[in-house]
């Protein structure tokens, strides 16, 4: 009886590696269908990626000093 429930264990074991590897399988060919599918001009694969863009001009430029100027306009007066 006990060799009978090791065959089984063993089956199932088996049952349950063949289920792993072929989920697996299937969310792999459902990202490459996906990749192959998407119209937008996105790289499908690291070798096709490119150098990033530039920053903005605007994000380039200095910060303004508007913080300081309210700071100084509304600043806590001295005590009196």
């Amino acid at each position: 009886m006990q060799a009978l429930d090791q065959e089984h264990y063993g089956e199932l074991e088996d049952a349950r590696n063949e289920n792993k590897r072929l989920q697996g399988l299937y969310s792999e060919l459902t990202l490459s269908v996906a990749a192959c599918a998407s119209k937008s001009e996105l790289p499908r694969t690291i070798s096709e990626c490119s150098k990033p863009q530039a920053a903005a001009a605007w994000a380039m430029s200095p910060p303004s000093n508007s913080v300081q100027k309210l700071d100084q306009l509304f600043g806590i007066s001295e005590p009196e």
